[in-house]
């Protein structure tokens, strides 16, 4: 009977390098490795804006800048009050 691979989680280790774009590889039990997919941010933007563009969809608030702080102090608030 020929080997199966079905190793669907087994051996999968999904590891993130922020100097690279992300590529997903098919990683077969001699070791060898076969790209899939590799992924560009701006692949990923011009996508973004087409599909934007064709279901008609309006950006029409400012950006939001994330306060980490804020955020933390708006938990905190939550957390005291159901103590």
């Amino acid at each position: 009977m020929a080997p199966q691979n079905y190793y669907l989680r087994e051996g999968c280790h999904l590891c993130r390098d922020p100097s690279k774009n992300p590529s997903f590889s098919e990683i077969h039990r001699s070791g060898n490795r076969e790209p899939i997919l590799s992924i560009k941010y701006e692949d990923v933007l011009e996508f973004a804006k087409k599909v934007t563009e064709e279901f008609q969809v309006k950006v029409d608030y400012p950006p939001v800048k994330f306060m980490p702080e804020k955020a933390r102090e708006k938990i905190n608030e939550i957390i005291e009050s159901r103590r």
